[in-house]
């Protein structure tokens, strides 16, 4: 997607002269024009004058028509002597400044007369007496029983006496305690029997049992004959799978015992004498070529550090080679 420029001025109108020429740029030209004709016309040398008067034209002619990055060499200019004169650091000073809870100052107190003025309630008049909606026949019977209830006698005072108790009779009877006994004199000159301590024997623990110490007894074995001895064959080496394409190496490393050998490299060298496959047998003691070999004749040899083995003689003829076994010679 093509990206269109953004347009500059968009919020100022420019009053275009002759063409595509603004007023400011004519206005620039003539001047570089003006400033070039003075230097030419003036006394200096013409060595002097010619490249001067050249420099104002040219400079006219820039500020009108080669705009820099989209802005006018003239905005250029006047950027320059802002950067110029423009301050560029920045030092703050530290002020003093009281808080203004503190800077309160209380408003002055003034003598202030209170004017008060009694406003008088106008009168409330007080509602009538309601009137009585009774007859006259019930008037008189409400005089009757009152007359009634004002006739009774009033209740005689009742007095509360109080019981008087008597004072019980206490019989009081003296205890007459016995006399004191005498003290005898007792013959300290006659001996008191003295019993003496009875003193229990002393307990004399058992001997102890001594237990005989064990007795070894050493039994010599006997000879086991050599008709009941059972040896184990050695298992049989399983070979791995036959391969499913033609000229491919299959097999497997063994030692003199017929014990698999791990880590063991196999090489397939070609009648050059260069090798064509370089392979290391896994914990099986198992290689394999992953890609089939040309049809010719090769030398099989295998290289470990605890074994030796003979080059084998191996014949490729597009056919499919049943897995072989490398055993050791030393």
């Amino acid at each position: 997607m093509q990206q269109h420029p953004v347009p500059q001025n968009v919020t100022q109108y420019q009053f275009r002269l002759v063409g595509d020429m603004t007023l400011k740029q004519f206005l620039e030209l003539a001047g570089g024009m003006l400033l070039a004709y003075l230097i030419y016309a003036s006394n200096l040398f013409i060595v002097f004058k010619l490249p001067l008067a050249l420099l104002g034209l040219f400079l006219g002619i820039a500020l009108a028509f080669f705009p820099i990055e989209d802005r006018p060499l003239d905005v250029w200019f006047i950027n320059f002597v802002k950067s110029i004169y423009a301050p560029t650091r920045f030092i703050w000073k530290k002020t003093e400044r009281i808080p203004s809870l503190f800077l309160f100052s209380p408003h002055p107190i003034t003598n202030t007369v209170t004017a008060v003025k009694t406003i008088k309630a106008p009168p409330i008049a007080l509602p009538a007496a309601p009137a009585s909606d009774l007859s006259d026949l019930e008037t008189s019977h409400l005089t009757t029983l009152n007359s009634l209830f004002s006739a009774l006698p009033a209740p005689a005072p009742t007095s509360h006496t109080t019981p008087i108790f008597e004072k019980p009779s206490v019989t009081v009877r003296k205890l007459t305690l016995p006399s004191p006994a005498v003290a005898t004199d007792v013959d300290v000159a006659s001996p008191v029997p003295v019993v003496a301590p009875i003193v229990s024997p002393p307990i004399i623990p058992p001997p102890p049992v001594v237990t005989p110490p064990p007795t070894t007894i050493f039994v010599r074995p006997t000879p086991t004959p050599a008709a009941n001895l059972v040896t184990t064959p050695p298992k049989p080496i399983s070979l791995p799978l036959s391969p499913q394409r033609p000229n491919l190496v299959v097999g497997v490393t063994t030692d003199p015992a017929g014990k698999l050998v791990e880590g063991a490299i196999v090489q397939i060298v070609d009648a050059t004498g260069l090798p064509a496959r370089a392979m290391k047998t896994n914990a099986l003691g198992q290689f394999a070529t992953a890609t089939p070999l040309s049809p010719g004749t090769y030398t099989v040899e295998v290289d470990s550090g605890s074994h030796t083995f003979s080059p084998q003689q191996l014949v490729i003829s597009d056919q499919i080679i049943p897995p072989f076994e490398l055993r050791a010679t030393a």
